[in-house]
């Protein structure tokens, strides 16, 4: 009978979760850098990509090293595809419910008071939505799943055990007791410590878990003794090599140097004592929540704000000198919270910190530790002064409703990238990343009349951020106003750049448009300042690099096109620069080898497909440039006239001339207003191809690619 209520109690947290996650599995869509993690990360693609992604060698494409979690990125890609978001959104809240059977078990074995409700409200709590609904943070429930069988193994080999919940004066779980460990139990310690590394692997924010295990030890012992604590060395040790390669990754790769992140230690201080009362207010009053919230100011020289961390110091002052009358339950419990939280609390630069401090998915685990005491002391009063236990049960069964419906709701805005930054924006009209991004969205869907007003209030809000010009010069490019997106790109290249990569891009959009406006030279210089700002910019050395190319300057271009290679080896107009290069040197082993790889990278483009076709055809292999200038044809629909020229000219020099003849009559049909020179190309390949005579059309190589503004 006990192990039938156990299932139910079980089959219950887990239909808890399926119930309050149903819009994200229903209508969940991809958001907010999905696009860099799962939809165009090329990693996930090939068996090499899987390699890269363990070796940490493309980190252009995974700027954090978190492995497994790309690693389930790419066998679910493999799986599923890309058709739609739904299985991995499922993954996520099934990672979700297991996460909440792990925290049920191991607050039962903790002995703490109402362990199904806690961990019932942290399956469906409303906080917790931004880790499960959306897919990028899958390292927050996957790390989570492995921080908690972690921490499960670890107390089997500590052998562990809940005190009596009986003690006078006490809240259950919070009495001390422990045994020996148990030296036959060294093999769950082995796998405390390979899970501990998985969860490291999903997000080093984990890293905290050996100092969570000797708190515990802590709470759960009279006294500690060496042997409780050598045993977590190899932990700790794991936890900081990881950690500080995340914070290294965290600074240099993804970029979280500069002004926003030029904070004195007190500034920090204050952020982390604002910050810790911030999610606390959260997970007790879950409305409204945002995605982005505002970055609110830090000023050393405002009293007030020091009233945040003085008071968080006294409560656990208050805490542990009460920890004879209350237990050391609540004291842990808000120690819990507050080292798990840590990485996150600006005493180490995150990019988030760029536009706010704090975010729902960074208390995802540290959640547990206020749900624990507030529940958990509710359920152990409510058993000493509530008369009758149903109304207790009611007061319970009203919360995880009230979690249910306000996850059920706020699941719903992440079924698409516009109802996520509208929703967004209806809260917080005081970042500038806002707008910012919701113009974006605009930009990208074809929406410029509404891109533009929002990115204008971007610029407004913050006038020192010079990816803001970018965007806003880029709209009205795209508007056809040319002059007046060169106005918006000099007033940016006046700001003082916080940002190399920033500034690199502005200067590269405004070359670009000054090239399209027919200065030369003018886009020549800015092109070089772009590369200037930052060398490693692959886009301002790509650019360069062509711009080179299209006014014959070969070497330079050859130099600036290597140099975007290394820095990002899958870049398709680099791979095209390069291509044509090859090309024009009768390098065909070389140009085959960047055309394949730009139409590896861009498989939906018939053009790369077709340039790759004549570098295998004059390179002798007309077969295989046949085959190729064929999927060029059908990926084309058969109405691209230059693929169809080309695979009639493949199909001359194997010199099979009636279906070359045919193919290019075709060709002529596919395109009635095609450019007169091309169409008399075509012509004259019929004329030559019913004759069977070889004729070499002119301009099957093509133009070489122009330069690229960010973000093409």
């Amino acid at each position: 009978m006990a192990q039938r209520t156990t299932r139910l109690w079980l089959a219950g947290l887990v239909l808890l979760v399926l119930i309050a996650y149903g819009p994200v599995l229903l209508r969940g869509g991809w958001i907010w850098d999905d696009d860099m993690y799962v939809t165009q990360n090329p990693t996930l693609r090939t068996a090499e990509g899987l390699g890269q992604i363990w070796a940490n060698s493309a980190p252009e494409y995974n700027k954090q090293y978190y492995p497994l979690v790309h690693t389930s990125f790419w066998l679910e890609y493999h799986l599923w595809g890309l058709a739609t978001a739904l299985p991995y959104h499922l993954d996520n809240v099934l990672l979700q419910a297991l996460n909440a059977v792990l925290v049920w078990i191991i607050l039962r074995r903790l002995g703490v008071p109402g362990a199904w409700l806690i961990a019932a409200v942290f399956g469906v709590h409303p906080v917790q939505v931004e880790s499960v609904a959306w897919v990028t943070e899958r390292k927050n429930v996957l790390s989570g799943t492995f921080y908690l069988l972690s921490f499960l193994a670890y107390w089997r080999f500590a052998a562990v055990v809940p005190a009596p919940s009986s003690a006078p004066g006490k809240p259950a779980g919070g009495g001390t007791v422990g045994t020996a460990i148990s030296g036959a139990s060294w093999a769950w310690y082995g796998a405390s410590l390979l899970l501990f590394m998985a969860a490291l692997l999903s997000k080093s924010v984990t890293c905290s878990l050996p100092v969570i295990i000797g708190l515990l030890l802590w709470w759960k012992k009279p006294r500690l003794s060496w042997r409780d604590v050598l045993p977590l060395a190899p932990f700790v040790a794991l936890g900081l090599v990881l950690g500080l390669h995340t914070a290294y990754m965290e600074k240099v790769i993804v970029g979280a140097q500069g002004a926003a992140w030029a904070l004195s230690p007190i500034q920090r201080c204050l952020i982390a004592g604002r910050a810790l009362w911030f999610y606390v207010g959260k997970l007790l009053w879950p409305w409204p929540l945002v995605f982005i919230y505002p970055r609110w100011p830090v000023n050393a020289g405002v009293a007030w704000q020091y009233a945040f961390p003085a008071a968080w110091l006294g409560l656990l002052g208050a805490l542990f000198a009460l920890r004879r009358r209350l237990g050391r339950g609540p004291l842990v419990g808000t120690l819990y919270f507050s080292i798990t939280l840590f990485p996150a609390l600006g005493f180490v630069n995150t990019y988030p910190m760029m536009y706010s401090f704090v975010a729902d998915h960074f208390q995802y685990l540290a959640s547990l530790g206020v749900l624990a005491v507030v529940l958990g002391s509710a359920v152990r009063l409510a058993g000493q002064y509530v008369p009758q236990q149903r109304f207790a049960a009611y007061g319970a069964g009203a919360v995880l409703t009230a979690c249910v419906v306000l996850t059920w709701s706020q699941g719903l805005i992440y079924q698409d990238l516009e109802t996520l930054w509208l929703d967004t924006y209806a809260h917080n009209q005081q970042s500038a990343i806002v707008p910012e991004n919701l113009g974006a969205f605009y930009t990208n869907t074809g929406q410029l009349d509404k891109a533009l007003p929002l990115l204008e209030a971007a610029k407004d809000l913050n006038p020192s951020w010079v990816q803001g010009y970018t965007n806003l010069g880029l709209v009205y490019r795209a508007m056809g106003q040319g002059a007046q997106a060169l106005r918006v790109f000099a007033a940016g290249t006046q700001v003082p750049p916080g940002d190399a990569r920033a500034a690199a891009d502005l200067w590269s959009a405004y070359g670009v448009t000054l090239l399209e406006q027919g200065n030369k030279a003018a886009a020549l210089a800015a092109l070089v300042q772009a590369v200037q700002a930052d060398p490693k910019s692959v886009l301002a050395q790509c650019d360069l690099g062509l711009l080179y190319y299209q006014a014959g300057d070969l070497v330079r271009a050859q130099d600036h096109l290597q140099q975007a290679l290394a820095l990002r080896p899958a870049f398709v107009p680099t791979h095209l620069g390069l291509g044509c290069l090859c090309l024009g040197r009768k390098d065909y082993v070389a140009a085959q080898q960047h055309f394949q790889m730009a139409a590896l990278l861009d498989p939906r483009n018939p053009e790369h497909l077709r340039r790759w076709a004549v570098a295998l055809v004059r390179g002798g292999q007309v077969e295989l440039g046949r085959g190729v200038a064929q999927q060029a044809c059908a990926l084309g629909k058969n109405q691209d006239p230059r693929a169809l020229l080309t695979l009639a000219w493949s199909l001359a020099a194997a010199r099979q001339y009636a279906a070359a003849a045919a193919v290019a009559q075709q060709a002529v049909a596919s395109g009635p207003t095609m450019d007169g020179a091309l169409k008399a190309e075509i012509e004259h390949g019929v004329q030559a191809y019913q004759a069977q005579h070889a004729y070499d059309p002119q301009g099957l190589e093509g133009t070489p690619p122009a330069p690229v503004v960010p973000g093409a």
